[in-house]
């Protein structure tokens, strides 16, 4: 705001106050932005059978520092039905002081998701109020709080919520659970074929032994023999 001070009689100027950067004489018109989201940081709700949790988040921009503000938050279905629960509006308010001009807060907001049908949309209301406080009525500077910002609006994509119901996926598609189990499956199936194979052809013929008594070196040559003919009966019946 520029000032000037001028002499009635004279019309002459004798006081200018034009300093565009100058904090005490700009005025700030308060702005905020909205994003409703689950608490997942999804747009969608997909819990029917009890609560949920959803939030507002709040940006806001040439807010007061040291100032008092309240934001109220409440749930309506896009068709303009307010949502209740236990016969009351599901609504909440966060009053906060902001250090600097410009900053966020959440409003959270939980309720039970029993009057909800898939394929329905929820939108969040905000508003936001510059509040009176006590010093400032007894100052006679305010004496009621101050609607700055609203946000009403049941087209607002940014602070609409679709309503989908977790289905859990049956038949058709493989978990990446069974593929890994396939595998191993697979893996130890070569293994575990070899393993009966050899235990079907463990029962071999031994060869001929001579009908004289043997000593100790042709025993020896024989149980040799017998190995040996085993081996060569198992390798010939495995395939893989």
């Amino acid at each position: 705001m520029f000032e000037s001070l001028r002499e009635l009689r004279k019309g002459v100027e004798i006081a200018v106050h034009e300093d565009i950067s100058d904090n005490e004489q700009t005025v700030y018109r308060p702005y905020a932005s909205t994003i409703a989201s689950s608490a997942s940081g999804t747009k969608t709700i997909t819990d029917l059978t009890g609560k949920t949790n959803i939030s507002d988040k709040v940006t806001y921009k040439g807010f007061t520092p040291g100032g008092t503000y309240r934001a109220t938050a409440t749930l309506y279905k896009t068709n303009g039905t307010q949502i209740m629960n236990d016969g009351k509006p599901v609504t909440n308010s966060v009053t906060f002081t902001p250090k600097e001009s410009n900053g966020t807060i959440k409003v959270p907001l939980t309720f039970k998701t029993d009057s909800l049908s898939a394929g329905e949309a929820v939108v969040i209301f905000e508003n936001i109020y510059d509040v009176a406080t006590d010093e400032e009525i007894s100052k006679g500077v305010q004496f009621k709080d101050i609607e700055i910002v609203r946000h009403n609006d049941l087209k607002n994509k940014d602070q609409t919520l679709k309503v989908e119901p977790y289905i859990p996926k049956t038949g058709g598609e493989t978990s990446p659970v069974m593929v890994i189990g396939l595998l191993i499956l697979c893996s130890a199936a070569g293994p575990l074929a070899l393993a009966l194979r050899v235990k079907r052809g463990a029962k071999c013929r031994a060869p001929q032994r001579s009908r004289r008594k043997p000593d100790g070196n042709s025993l020896s040559s024989f149980l040799k023999r017998r190995r040996q003919a085993c081996n060569s009966r198992v390798w010939r019946n495995w395939s893989p």
